[in-house]
């Protein structure tokens, strides 16, 4: 009688517990976590001149220099710490809140027609972050987009904290966020000496690189006039301001299937006539500047707009809705105008272009409050 057993294979046990759950379902967690911080952030971010904004978004530049120093501090250790692979995700999750914060805040002040590539950029940066977890171990990386985002928040915190913009207060951003990239790097000298001497090389060259692409992007004002934002933009036919300082603003009725008007934004106008462009422009408080209305046509003969004039005024910040203001255009003649608002460096913040064409019969007109 035989009385072997048969020889049976074991399975290696599964793993169980908080860590294996995590990496079945990692790639999910991932993405359910950067929509709702997306989401989060673009219902609690309000206005870029809020302390609980500013502080929320200095918190997370806060947590990302923690994560860099803490994790080349653990990796250069000996024994190398089993905790050091955690503190990706959190350098991930900060740079992600900052720079869909920064996506938020860029975009309500730009207009795509001339900061499209910037806008793009930091869309790319958010969306790009979910897939740059696995190179956060790199310290060159690491301290490459730190300083891009240093740099990102230096631009609308310099601003709002001196109540000025300009070429000058945009200079003054650069070298906050060189100091700030300076002290990381010298924290991490004294903590993680190996580290920071194999990466300092390559360092110091993406530094240079993106800060002087972010100076050339501002001079050719391709990054947005941040923190200025436009709230509202309109072509009416007259504008008046009650002494309760709103604005009484009378446009024409377009019915809900009159599509073609509705989007061409087709003024009809009689002649004689004077033509009003409405603007609301949102500055932080205690931020007082100057912007303008430029008035174009287009020439069909030659294919360009051209510049028939342009009025300055000065706004002051801290207005929920935005400074309003109005230019006037007189003997305006039909065919394809717009009007460009731009701040005195000619940075765009946004356009409404509209047609001209004569009145058949007196357009039927409505008003409303501003």
């Amino acid at each position: 009688m035989n009385n072997t057993h048969p020889q049976t294979n074991n399975p290696e046990p599964q793993k169980t517990g908080i860590k294996a759950f995590f990496r079945k379902y990692e790639r999910h967690a991932s993405w359910i976590a950067f929509i709702a911080g997306f989401t989060s952030d673009n219902l609690m971010l309000r206005r870029i001149d809020l302390l609980v904004d500013q502080l929320l978004l200095f918190s997370y530049l806060l947590v990302a220099g923690a994560g860099i120093i803490l994790y080349n501090k653990l990796d250069s250790s000996k024994p190398r710490s089993r905790f050091t692979n955690w503190i990706p995700f959190f350098i991930q999750f900060a740079f992600g809140a900052l720079f869909s914060g920064f996506f938020v805040f860029y975009s309500r002040s730009a207009s795509l027609v001339a900061s499209w590539p910037f806008v793009l950029f930091l869309l790319t940066m958010l969306f790009g972050n979910e897939h740059l977890r696995h190179h956060y171990s790199r310290l060159t990386l690491q301290l490459s987009i730190y300083f891009i985002v240093a740099f990102s928040f230096s631009i609308f915190m310099v601003p709002t904290l001196t109540h000025s913009m300009g070429p000058v207060i945009f200079v003054i951003s650069g070298l906050v966020s060189l100091l700030i990239i300076r002290v990381m790097m010298r924290i991490l000298r004294a903590v993680a000496p190996d580290n920071y001497m194999k990466g300092r090389a390559f360092s110091i060259f993406w530094i240079i690189v993106i800060y002087a692409t972010f100076n050339i992007l501002y001079f050719k004002n391709i990054i947005p006039p941040i923190p200025l934002s436009l709230k509202d933009i309109g072509i009416y036919h007259n504008i008046e301001k009650s002494p309760d300082g709103n604005y009484t603003l009378t446009y024409e009725h377009r019915p809900w299937y009159d599509l073609k008007n509705r989007f061409t934004h087709t003024f009809h106008y009689e002649k004689g006539e004077t033509v009003y462009a409405y603007s609301a422009i949102f500055a932080p408080t205690k931020l007082n500047t100057v912007v303008l209305h430029k008035w174009s046509y287009f020439d069909e003969t030659r294919k360009v707009w051209v510049e028939t004039n342009s009025v300055a005024f000065p706004i002051v910040g801290g207005a929920d809705g935005g400074y309003r203001g109005y230019t006037i255009k007189t003997n305006i003649q039909p065919g394809k105008w717009r009007v460009d608002v731009t701040t005195a460096r000619d940075q765009l913040l946004g356009r409404i272009q509209f047609t001209v064409a004569s009145a058949e019969k007196a357009p039927e007109l409505l008003t409303k409050v501003r």
